[in-house]
């Protein structure tokens, strides 16, 4: 069992080993403090505490819940779905959900013809600047939380076939 004072110090560290002496001049080495809170930023990061703790307090004061997000994401696969072009970039791929999207993901799995296909379509969405995870043969298309309509008809708009 290791007491507040030993020697032992982490081989790699952030800046929250020196966070018990911040207020003091640098001497060119790490200043670990001289309890557990030297092994911060080597064995335990709390800044990812502190965005979920700032994301949660904001989905409460928006009255934000997973229902709520679930909900409106499947709103933007729908629009998205029933705005989709006949003649898009997609129209040779076969969609992998269901056109209800009940009990489904966040994001619509189109299959291309094949893996040269799948490749080849990805690249013109990059051209257009709508980013997909390909998988493959599978194109992959994420909604969330911060997109609107005006996100889902803009990229309605990008997959358009060029003429």
């Amino acid at each position: 069992m290791l007491t507040p004072k030993n020697d032992l110090l982490p081989t790699l560290t952030g800046w929250f080993a020196e966070f018990a002496d911040l207020s003091n001049a640098k001497k060119g080495t790490v200043a670990f403090a001289e309890n557990g809170m030297k092994y911060w930023g080597s064995t335990f990061d709390p800044s990812a505490w502190y965005r979920f703790n700032a994301v949660w307090d904001f989905f409460e004061k928006m009255q934000l819940n997973v229902d709520k997000i679930h909900q409106q994401i499947r709103e933007n696969q729908l629009f998205f779905l029933q705005h989709l072009p006949t003649h898009s970039l997609l129209e040779k791929c076969q969609p992998l959900f269901s056109q209800t999207l009940d009990h489904h993901g966040h994001f619509l799995t189109f299959k291309a013809s094949s893996l040269e296909e799948g490749a080849a379509i990805e690249g013109m969405l990059k051209q257009r600047r709508v980013t997909i995870d390909r998988r493959g043969d599978r194109l992959r298309f994420g909604f969330g939380l911060y997109q609107d309509r005006t996100d889902i008809l803009e990229l309605l708009a990008r997959l358009k076939p060029t003429t």
